[in-house]
């Protein structure tokens, strides 16, 4: 963090003292004095995403983001919501009429109109999770703070790898992309199967066409996986004049802790919020400590069933409102 204002101050002091004798009078001196300014200020702290550096340099690098930690168990919280009741409806008035002098002609009764149905209304979708706004982090930015980040108005075209992937992984995979771009803006486009594996320490790229790959690996691929690790996920960005640009992502599911894990989204430890944690990683964003948000490393039994609100923050930021890259990615 900046040093508090500090504050100097300087004080000058003249005297001029003159004598004149006309008739052995004494005239007195004037003192003046002055103040300086006072001067102070403070300058904005950049937070930097944990033990990365800017990337300014032309050449492409590769970031892989600290693994999740194995799961640990913790009690879910419970949230309530309290209803305002409705205002009572008045009962209306009638206004008396004065009996004819005559009698009236009978009339048929009007036939009474038939008590309206009303339909109780849909209920709405649940919001997303909250938290803390400001709980998010960047992998990395650049001197003036920009985060590193895609081009969000190019879409990104990702391949499925189904080597070791449970049944379902595909639909799982497609959902949470979709989840993703609703937070962020950015637009996915699957564009099939593939036989490479991401993020291996061996390198390599996908194949022509591909920018982002999902797979799934063991502890003798991605020795991360040796601890239990649930996944990893990162990216290639290359630097540029406007920041940072990721040019080439990928995400990796341990195959061994998926098997442990119950299918789909939702609250606690699934693989729906794994993929969540380890796609925000692609994108750009860091771990935080909130146990509320899905960037936060443990996937633990309370964790949260879709990005809360500092995750949307941070997507926010890397997403589709950062604006797009002037210059075409080479």
């Amino acid at each position: 963090m900046a040093s508090g204002p500090t504050t100097r101050r300087k004080i000058a002091t003249a005297a001029m003292l003159g004598v004149f004798l006309l008739v052995a009078a004494v005239v007195t001196a004037s003192l003046t004095m002055g103040a300086s300014a006072l001067a102070s200020g403070s300058r904005p702290v950049v937070e930097l995403g944990a033990g990365t550096s800017a990337v300014t340099e032309p050449a492409p690098t590769t970031t892989v983001a600290p693994a999740v930690a194995p799961p640990t168990s913790s009690s879910p919280a419970l949230r309530g919501t309290t209803g305002q009741a409705a205002p009572k409806a008045k009962a209306p008035t009638a206004t008396a009429r004065k009996a004819p002098t005559r009698p009236a002609p009978a009339r048929p009764a009007a036939p009474r109109p038939a008590a309206p149905t009303t339909k109780a209304p849909a209920p709405k979708p649940a919001g997303p999770p909250g938290g803390n706004p400001s709980s998010y982090r960047f992998t990395s930015v650049d001197a003036t703070g920009r985060p590193t980040r895609w081009d969000p108005c190019s879409s990104i075209r990702w391949a499925f790898n189904p080597d070791q992937a449970p049944a379902g992984a595909l639909d799982l995979a497609k959902g949470a992309f979709d989840r993703l771009s609703a937070a962020s803006g950015l637009s996915f486009l699957y564009s099939g199967t593939t036989t490479f594996k991401p993020l291996k320490d061996s390198g390599g790229s996908p194949p022509a066409g591909i920018d982002a790959v999902i797979a799934f690996g063991n502890a003798t691929e991605y020795s991360d996986f040796s601890d239990g690790t649930f996944g990893i996920g990162g990216f290639t960005s290359t630097g540029t004049a406007e920041g940072g640009r990721i040019i080439r992502g990928g995400v990796v599911l341990n195959s061994a802790a998926v098997t442990r894990a119950p299918d789909g989204f939702g609250s606690g430890q699934r693989r729906g919020g794994a993929l969540l944690h380890e796609l925000g990683h692609m994108v750009g964003l860091d771990h935080v400590s909130d146990a509320s948000q899905i960037m936060n490393p443990a996937l633990t039994t309370s964790a949260p069933s879709d990005y809360a609100a500092g995750d949307r923050t941070g997507l926010t930021k890397v997403g589709a409102p950062a604006g797009c890259f002037v210059v075409p990615a080479a």
